[in-house]
C-alpha cells in the first residue's frame, strides 16, 4: 500500500470530527463472512497449533489485562484486578508474584500494560503515571526502579530492542519513545493538535512492537498505523470489515444509534506474529450484548489477507512459535499453544 503522509491524513480526520460520531468514520463496510467462535472455548488444536499447558488453573486471576512472553518462553501476566504481576517459567510453573494496589514503591494503582526489555519487565501504571522496572530471578521478582511518565494518560507500552514506546495523545502525537528516566525522546503518529476529540479517540487502543516496526490501532475508530522504530510511516489503513459504532448529536450530547449491520466492533487485541504479520482482534457485539471474537491478519507489504481471517480466541502474545491464548470462563486462564 502506498505510504501516506501522516499529518495530511489526520488533517482530513480533523475536518470531519462530527462525522466521526454521526456516521461510520471510515466509510461503508460489508458483512463479516467469518464464522465467529465464542471466546470462552479453546480447542485442543487451533489450526496447526497444539495445546501445551495452562497458566492460572491453580490460582485465580481477577482480570488478565496484559500478557508478555519473553524470547525464552517466560510468561508475565498483568492482573489489574489485584494490581499485581505473576511470572511463569517455560513449563508453566509459577516463579513469583509481585505488587499490590497503592502508590508506594512496588505498588500499582491502575496498571495497564507490560513488556520485556531484555531480562527486565517494564510495567506501565497509568494511575501512578509511572513505569516500573522489575528484575525476574529464578524464584523472585525484584523492583529495580520506578520513574515518572512525563505524558498524560499512558494507555499502552511496548518494547522494540532497547527502545520503549508509550501510546498516549500528548502534544498532538500518539506514540512516544521514552528514555530511562521517563523523558520523551521522540513522538510520531501526528494528529491535529487542536482536535482533542480525534486525538483522544485515536489513542484509545493498543500498541505493539516487533523488529518489523511499531504498530498502533484505534479501539474505537478501527484504524491501524505501522511505523519504523524511528517513527517513519510504513503502513496505514482501515481494519477490513470494521463496523463502527455510530452516534447522533440531536438534542444535545451523544446518543448511540442502532447498529447498521446488527452489531458493532471494538478492537481488543493487537499482536505481531513471528513472520512479521499483524493480527488485530475485534469483539463483535450485537444489540443483545452477545460477544463474539473475530480476527484480521495484516501483511504490511500486501495489506489485509482475505484468506487468512483466522477465528482465534483472544491472543495475549506470540513469541518464537509460542502462543498465549486467553480463556475467560469459568475464570480467567492462559492456555499456551505451539
Amino acid at each position: 500500500m502506498p505510504e501516506e503522509d501522516t499529518s495530511k491524513r489526520f488533517v482530513r480526520y480533523g475536518a470531519a470530527t462530527v462525522a466521526i460520531l454521526a456516521t461510520c468514520f471510515l466509510g461503508s463496510v460489508s458483512q463479516v463472512s467469518a464464522q465467529a467462535l465464542p471466546h470462552d472455548r479453546l480447542p485442543t488444536e487451533i489450526g496447526a497449533l497444539t495445546y501445551q499447558y495452562v497458566i492460572g488453573d491453580t490460582e485465580a486471576f481477577g482480570e488478565i489485562t496484559d500478557v508478555a512472553v519473553s524470547d525464552d518462553g517466560v510468561t508475565a501476566v498483568l492482573d489489574a484486578f489485584y494490581s499485581r504481576i505473576a511470572v511463569y517459567n517455560a513449563s508453566g510453573a509459577l516463579i513469583a508474584r509481585f505488587g499490590r494496589k497503592g502508590s508506594g514503591p512496588g505498588e500499582f494503582f491502575a496498571p495497564v500494560s507490560l513488556d520485556w526489555k531484555e531480562e527486565r519487565l517494564l510495567v506501565l501504571d497509568r494511575g501512578n503515571a509511572r513505569i516500573s522496572t522489575l528484575r525476574v530471578d529464578s524464584d523472585s521478582i525484584v523492583l529495580e526502579s520506578e520513574f515518572p511518565l512525563r505524558l498524560s494518560m499512558g494507555r499502552d507500552l511496548c518494547v522494540a530492542g532497547n527502545r520503549v514506546y508509550v501510546l498516549s495523545f500528548f502534544d498532538g502525537s500518539l506514540v512516544h519513545e521514552v528514555g530511562p528516566e521517563g523523558e520523551r525522546l521522540g513522538s510520531f503518529g501526528v494528529v491535529v493538535p487542536d482536535d482533542i476529540l480525534v486525538g483522544d479517540l485515536s489513542s484509545v487502543g493498543s500498541l505493539g512492537c516487533s523488529d518489523a516496526g511499531v504498530a498502533m490501532v484505534s479501539e474505537i475508530l478501527g484504524y491501524v498505523q505501522v511505523f519504523s522504530p524511528d517513527g517513519r510511516n510504513v503502513w496505514n489503513g482501515a481494519i477490513d470489515d470494521f463496523e463502527q459504532q455510530q452516534y447522533s448529536t440531536n438534542g444535545g450530547g451523544f446518543r448511540p444509534l442502532p447498529a447498521r449491520a446488527g452489531y458493532v466492533h471494538r478492537v481488543v487485541a493487537l499482536n505481531w506474529l513471528d513472520d512479521d504479520r499483524l493480527v488485530v482482534q475485534l469483539m463483535r457485539s450485537n444489540d443483545q450484548a452477545a460477544h463474539l471474537l473475530e480476527s484480521r491478519t495484516l501483511d504490511i507489504h500486501e495489506g489485509w489477507l482475505e484468506n487468512e481471517r483466522a477465528v482465534w480466541p483472544r491472543l495475549g502474545d506470540a513469541v518464537n512459535g509460542l502462543y498465549a491464548f486467553e480463556e475467560v470462563a469459568p475464570f480467567p486462564v492462559l492456555k499456551i499453544y505451539r
